[in-house]
């Protein structure tokens, strides 16, 4: 197991890992699972090698070369078989094997074609945070990417590990996950306080703000990574050939009961029906405890109380998405409000009817089993635990709801722990992943798997099974988004909402001042911890205050040099005009002394042409003389 764990840990490896497996898109069907995917291993190891024939021997070094998972000969053998068969792979008569030339042209596609997305992703990101940042050098954008591209695979790294681990119970894959970080600093490099800025920024919106190159690119990444895991933990994939999803009974959350009624944003809607439907499709039992039912009446009303309080307008409200993605359901409403000015009654009325969308989803209720824990000891005893160990402190009403669901799920699990996922015919389907942690700490028996199973978990768990589609994906890489984008996050939700609000008082200071405020840690901690509104509100206004004089000497010192480069810009111009009219009259002078020059020229000309004709008329003369001179001797 340490040499599974190793390989995890080893960022060069992972990366060539998942940059061959995440072309693996093949659905699986019951025990084919392994067949295929030993396939697909069989494929990568031929195409890495150069062009020839291979022995079985040979094919299974291959294998080990590009994955590091050690195979018998015999244990791939079917899988080459298959291959031959479907005449992917050749065989000659000395049993030694090479892909077909279709296959090798169609391999060697794949992945340059998935090296240029990549390039091209990466590079359209940097033009897009250069226009955003312009100061950054080419230095700094490039230590962007660097950095945005681990943090991608420690996120999908993760998430591959929390999925597998639910198949293949292991206690050092188990610590390898809370070893992976949960915040910034603890999975990136230290940089520059701005280059840190950046990153809390920017990182969470490259997966927030698909675009449907992103969106292919993060699919396989994410399914890669979970391959990875599961081959790492089980190169057979047993777990994943019998794993059997038919009839598991799902309690759902509240805040998946949010996102089916679209109070979450468009795409986390689309994305908590993919979970539900899927569960349709394999028999699951949807239910809801009617302690559920009374959280989400109550969630109802304190949701109702905010939105009749202040108003975030709609720039602000775009800004603080970039802090809580698309589920916070108040800025949601905003968000909603400043496009069709909706009324909070309209926004809020359908989730009043939650019997209609229980019948519409076929989702029973349970109404007796919570009347057997409330005022009990025992649920008493569980929320003061939940409490000790979640570093936010939860709402009692919530606090109660949580530790009531995993009571629920123990007893309905026989009140004894279960360490393996097929065992496990009763889950709590939730987007809240600090009720991971809160399993993981109170638990008794430290292989007992999580009573909680994330949604965008359940989809990776049957994703296997299923062909891929751009909505599958879309919907997919959305639902990971929120867990993890929200625990990589150093502001919450809370403290988001309360700083746009205050700012959208001020309607004279531009939205870039909330922006600042966000990005004052020290600011935001504090106001984490302060219940009282009252005193946030103060805590902001003289924030605000502060930044909005900073901002007023910034823009008096713009002034200022914009005056001064006025002057110097006056000064230059007068200067230049006295080297024009000096020029002008140099031209002139030049004009004046060409003009003597062209006539002295045209005099000496004149005088040349006087000589010239003199000279011929002097000899003409003397020819004349000397004639008549002749002509008087001849008559003497």
């Amino acid at each position: 197991m340490s040499s599974s764990i190793e390989i995890l840990q080893n960022q060069q490896v992972m990366e060539e890992f998942i940059r061959r497996l995440c072309h693996f898109s093949t659905p699986l069907k019951g025990r084919d699972a392994t067949l295929e995917i030993h396939s697909f291993l069989v494929l990568q190891a031929l195409a890495n090698l150069p062009e020839g024939n291979y022995s079985v021997e040979q094919v299974k070094n291959g294998i080990e070369q590009v994955f590091k998972l050690q195979f018998e000969p015999d244990e791939i053998e079917p899988a080459l078989e298959h291959l031959v068969g479907q005449r992917r792979v050749e065989r000659n008569e000395y049993d030694q094997y090479t892909l077909s030339a279709q296959t090798r042209a169609e391999t060697d596609s794949e992945v340059e074609q998935t090296n240029k997305l990549e390039r091209q992703i990466f590079d359209d990101w940097k033009i897009s945070i250069k226009d955003k940042y312009p100061p950054l050098t080419d230095n700094d954008l490039n230590l962007l990417e660097l950095d945005l591209h681990q943090y991608l695979v420690q996120i999908c790294k993760r998430h591959g590990a929390e999925c597998s681990v639910l198949l293949c119970q292991s206690k050092e894959m188990d610590e390898f996950i809370y070893q992976l970080g949960d915040t910034f600093e603890s999975i990136l490099p230290p940089r520059s306080a701005t280059i840190k800025t950046i990153r809390q920024i920017e990182f969470p919106l490259f997966i927030s703000q698909l675009t449907p190159e992103r969106r292919k690119y993060l699919s396989g990444l994410l399914n890669a990574c979970y391959l990875s895991c599961m081959l790492s933990l089980d190169k057979n994939c047993s777990a994943l050939a019998e794993m059997h999803l038919q009839n598991i009974i799902l309690y759902l959350d509240t805040n998946l009961i949010f996102d089916l009624f679209g109070l979450s944003g468009e795409r986390r809607e689309q994305s908590a029906k993919l979970a539900i439907e899927l569960a349709r499709k394999f028999n699951c039992d949807l239910v809801v405890s009617s302690r559920t039912i009374q959280e989400w009446n109550t969630a109802i009303e304190i949701a109702e109380q905010k939105l009749e309080g202040p108003v975030i307008r709609l720039e602000l409200a775009e800004i603080g998405k970039r802090y809580v993605s698309d589920d916070d359901v108040i800025l949601n409403y905003w968000l909603r409000y400043g496009e069709t000015r909706i009324s909070v009654q309209d926004y809020l009325a359908p989730a009043k009817h939650l019997d209609d969308l229980r019948k519409q989803w076929k989702i029973r209720k349970e109404s007796k089993i919570w009347n057997d824990f409330k005022d009990s000891p025992g649920l008493t005893e569980e929320i003061e635990q939940l409490n000790k160990v979640l570093p936010d402190l939860k709402s009692p009403a919530v606090a109660e709801h949580d530790a009531f669901h995993r009571l629920l799920i123990l007893r309905r699990r026989e009140e004894k722990p279960i360490n393996k996922f097929l065992d496990a015919r009763v889950w709590f389907l939730s987007r809240d992943s600090s009720l991971l942690r809160y399993h993981r700490e109170v638990r008794k028996d430290k292989n007992e798997i999580p009573f909680c199973i994330m949604a965008h978990q359940w989809i990776q768990l049957i994703r296997p099974y299923l062909p891929r589609s751009p909505d599958y994906d879309t919907a997919f890489v959305v639902l990971l988004s929120s867990p993890y984008l929200h625990s990589f996050s150093q502001v919450n939700a809370e403290t988001v909402r309360s700083i746009l609000a205050r700012n959208s008082l001020y309607k004279q200071y531009p939205p870039s001042l909330a922006t600042k405020m966000l990005m004052n840690t020290d600011l935001t901690e504090k106001l984490r911890h302060i219940p009282d509104e009252q005193k946030r509100d103060e805590l902001i206004d003289n924030d605000l205050a502060r930044i909005a004089a900073e901002m007023e000497i910034e823009l008096k010192k713009v002034t200022d040099e914009n005056e001064k480069a006025k002057i110097r810009a006056a000064h230059i111009e007068k200067q230049r005009q006295a080297l024009a009219d000096s020029l002008q009259e140099s031209q002139k002078q030049c004009t004046t002394i060409q003009e003597k020059w062209d006539d002295e020229k045209q005099q000496r000309e004149r005088l040349e042409r006087i000589i010239k004709y003199g000279k011929i008329i002097g000899i003409s003369l003397i020819i004349i003389i000397l004639l008549l001179i002749l002509r008087l001797f001849k008559v003497i």
